[in-house]
């Protein structure tokens, strides 16, 4: 919520607050979607996000061990995601609170990682080269969170249906775009 609003996303940081507020009371204090059965949609919001909406680049594509592709922006973007973890927060006491916060956002962490993991095996399995489809989805997905941000639709330019030419051969747009499967 705190990203839409330093985004002036003003509607998702509503929506937000809404699956907040009815997921803790009625879905047992968020252990059931109850929002989402109800059609108040998940809305996408980090750190990276924010400092693309303000205007810094991406930087370049990184690695992280155990937590998969980024970029330099993004990297900075989950740092800042993991130290404002609001569990954290909530959990900790003022004597206590730094190492439950590190404990909190290494443990919510790990778990995101975990997954992340078994889907990048996946990935590998299935791919010829794997670190050209791990990029090149990395990149997909990323940028249709992106254009979300900025209040577009999640679309992005895909060069599978664009005309590989570059010639004038045709009807064919080299702006044909696909929509990214979430």
């Amino acid at each position: 919520m705190v990203n839409n609003l330093l985004q002036l996303r003003f509607d998702a940081a509503a929506r937000t607050t809404t699956r907040f507020v009815v997921n803790t009371t009625v879905g047992v204090g968020g252990l059931f979607d109850v929002a989402g059965r109800n059609g108040i949609a998940q809305q996408s919001g980090d750190f990276g996000q924010t400092l693309f909406v303000w205007g810094v680049s991406e930087g370049p594509y990184v690695v992280w061990p155990y937590l998969g592709p980024s970029t330099q922006r993004d990297a900075v973007g989950s740092v800042v995601d993991m130290a404002a973890n609001p569990l954290g927060w909530l959990i900790g006491t003022q004597i206590a609170l730094a190492t439950t916060q590190v404990a909190v956002s290494a443990g919510t962490t790990t778990v995101d990682a975990v997954d992340r993991l078994g889907q990048l095996k996946t990935a590998e399995d299935a791919s010829l080269d794997f670190y050209s489809f791990v990029r090149s989805s990395y990149y997909q997905m990323r940028r249709a969170e992106l254009r979300e941000a900025v209040g577009l639709p999640s679309v992005v330019e895909s060069p599978a249906t664009s005309d590989l030419d570059d010639g004038d051969n045709g009807p064919a747009d080299a702006t044909t775009s696909v929509a990214v499967a979430r």
